[in-house]
């Protein structure tokens, strides 16, 4: 299932990207939950200092290899909605939630993340152990917050009833994807 953690300055462009990225994997649910991003600093020069984490789900599967697509799909929409400066103003990180584990996507590269392809890297930023998420060393820390796991947990639980239900849609590769990401962004 993919999770897609947001950091936004503004509804308007959140919904702008959510609406960018569902032309391509398919709809994206907005779930209520919404926080102040106040774990870090990070993103306050590029995009300002009153931001929001919030998530989005896309029940729509994907094969574990379609990862580094859908960061480099997350790459091309926020550069769309990007300032002329070149200023982002969403940031857009994929992940794939699994039932052992939650792995982010991410350009930055880290001792703890594996490399995937393009630029892209992997990072097993939860583990589901014992009942619940748990963060590691290296885990940001917004996603070590129990708010935020509390949301994963759900959607834990959510998707083991699509794999029970077997209503979920037959996983889409990462070929798949790049032939969509085609057909749509160019």
């Amino acid at each position: 299932m993919v999770v897609m953690g947001i950091i936004h300055g503004g509804k308007s462009f959140l919904k702008q990207a959510l609406d960018l990225l569902g032309d391509v994997i398919g709809p994206l649910e907005l779930l209520d939950e919404s926080w102040p991003f106040d774990w870090s600093d990070y993103y306050n020069s590029e995009m300002g200092t009153e931001l929001f984490r919030c998530f989005a789900v896309c029940e729509r599967l994907f094969e574990r290899d379609a990862l580094a697509e859908l960061k480099l799909l997350t790459n091309r929409v926020e550069g769309r909605l990007a300032t002329s400066g070149g200023n982002r103003r969403v940031n857009l990180d994929p992940g794939l939630l699994g039932l052992e584990n939650f792995v982010l996507a991410s350009t930055k590269r880290q001792p703890q993340r594996v490399y995937l392809k393009r630029g892209i890297w992997a990072e097993s930023t939860l583990w589901y152990i014992n009942g619940g998420f748990v963060p590691h060393e290296r885990t940001y820390p917004d996603y070590r917050d129990e708010r935020v796991r509390a949301v994963l947990d759900r959607l834990r639980d959510r998707y083991k009833n699509l794999l029970r239900k077997d209503v979920a849609q037959v996983a889409t590769t990462a070929m798949e994807l790049e032939r969509l990401l085609r057909e749509e962004f160019n």
